[in-house]
């Protein structure tokens, strides 16, 4: 009986399926009817409740004086099963419960709700998250090389020496609150709304090592990032916080790395200062333990009152910069990140300083 209900399901499907689909007269009295008395072997209503029990993979059949009842259980997947649902979930990341379901019972011939399927989801701590999109050139293969290459390098390296190098920018709605609390199903506004004002350039080196200065920044409002790149460099070097031997992480803005602009300085460096200029991979902001101070400074900011003027940004950020007395726990974030990588993506590759 209920094979003959999967089979009205699929040769009647219409975008419709599952519990959805609603059986006709017709269909009952070709599902119902004995081929031998003639007879409905049961009503409508057992038949569906039988049908509902089976999709939740409940339903388990029974013959009493040779009379079939129904009996329900609750049937679990196995590890083997959470190994397939899984591994299917990693393939088609995008598909819904239902979705996972049908393609479980394709894999396994073994029929579960969708409700009991999204159940074991998130038991395996498959959550359904923001989708990210990722650049396409992060996972070219010279990337990937690079960036197999750029992490072997830096567990074997003299850390000693590194400095984490980027710049960012602040105004005065980075001091805006984001988040706030508002009656359920209403909206949390704000009437604390300035302008934008004028940006604020924010460069700054982290050093690996310790016993240096936690935090080397220049402020500026310059629309020419570079200039106050090479302006913040050549401070660096004459307060002594960027000695011989330092290696600058940076990633591929053309300021650190361009043809006229970065690489040119790069040169400057390694000739007259012995300071070497290393690339991060594309895309793979993950590995500079700056980008994790910026977002922390654009937290604390949020908890300062919201500048009335341009002159009081720049000093609510100035004041902000000089209170990072340690960045150690960024650094050894990215550190335990990297050699947590053991698993190459490619083949070996090479990537070596400038």
């Amino acid at each position: 009986m209920l094979t003959k209900m999967f089979e009205c399901v699929e040769r009647n499907r219409d975008g419709r399926h599952g519990v959805e689909y609603r059986f006709s007269k017709a269909d009952y009295d070709y599902i119902l009817r004995d081929n031998v008395t003639g007879s409905w072997t049961c009503s409508c209503r057992t038949a569906r409740r039988w049908y509902k029990a089976a999709l939740e993979g409940t339903w388990k059949a029974k013959t009493r004086g040779g009379a079939y009842t129904a009996s329900f259980r609750k049937l679990r997947m196995t590890d083997e099963l959470k190994r397939t649902l899984y591994h299917i979930v990693l393939q088609k990341p995008f598909a819904t419960g239902k979705k996972c379901a049908e393609l479980l019972f394709e894999a396994s011939g073994q029929r579960f709700h969708s409700s009991y399927v999204n159940k074991m989801l998130k038991e395996m701590k498959l959550t359904v998250k923001k989708v990210t999109y990722e650049k396409k050139k992060k996972f070219t293969v010279e990337n990937i090389k690079y960036y197999e290459s750029w992490v072997e390098l830096y567990k074997t390296i003299d850390r000693r020496r590194l400095i984490f190098c980027d710049h960012t920018g602040f105004n005065r709605t980075s001091f805006h609150k984001k988040k706030g609390r508002s009656p359920a199903g209403t909206r949390c506004i704000s009437n604390e709304q300035v302008n934008q004002g004028k940006r604020i350039n924010v460069t700054g080196m982290i050093s690996w090592d310790c016993t240096r200065m936690p935090f080397c920044f220049s402020l500026s409002n310059e629309n020419s990032t570079y200039e106050a790149w090479v302006k913040h460099v050549g401070a660096a070097t004459r307060q002594g916080f960027l000695k011989p031997g330092d290696i600058l992480i940076v990633d591929n803005w053309s300021g650190f790395v361009g043809r006229n602009t970065g690489a040119e300085l790069a040169q400057f460096l390694h000739t007259h200062f012995n300071i070497s200029v290393w690339p991060l991979p594309k895309y793979a902001p993950e590995l500079n333990a700056i980008e994790l101070l910026w977002q922390y400074l654009k937290m604390e900011a949020q908890k300062l009152p919201i500048p009335e003027s341009d002159a009081q940004c720049t000093m609510q950020v100035r004041l902000l910069c000089q209170s990072v007395n340690d960045v150690q726990p960024f650094v050894k974030h990215v550190d335990d990140f990297i050699f947590q990588l053991n698993e190459p993506l490619l083949e070996d590759g090479a990537a070596g300083l400038d």
